[in-house]
């Protein structure tokens, strides 16, 4: 079985400088959970395609928070460039 890993940064932009941060090939995300305080994180932009491609929404992808130990997550919701406007 192959094993999806998504390596992620924390970040600190947020509002109209996630734009800039597009323009940077990353891509904004939040990590939430039940119980747990929400995380925003920056993805670069050609892994997350790739991942979300061979993985979808319906399977379970590990995620690397710098250099912390990865967890298992479930891809919820994407929002495309076309519905921002973009």
């Amino acid at each position: 079985m192959e094993k999806n890993e998504l390596i992620a940064e924390k970040r600190t932009a947020s509002g109209k400088k996630n734009k800039e941060l597009r323009a940077a090939g990353k891509v904004p995300a939040v990590v939430y959970g039940h119980g747990v305080a929400s995380e925003p994180l920056e993805l670069e932009s050609k892994a997350i395609e790739r991942i979300y491609r061979s993985a979808g929404g319906n399977k379970i992808v590990a995620l690397k928070v710098g250099a912390g130990k990865a967890r298992n997550v479930l891809i919820h919701d994407v929002q495309h460039a076309s519905a921002r406007g973009e």
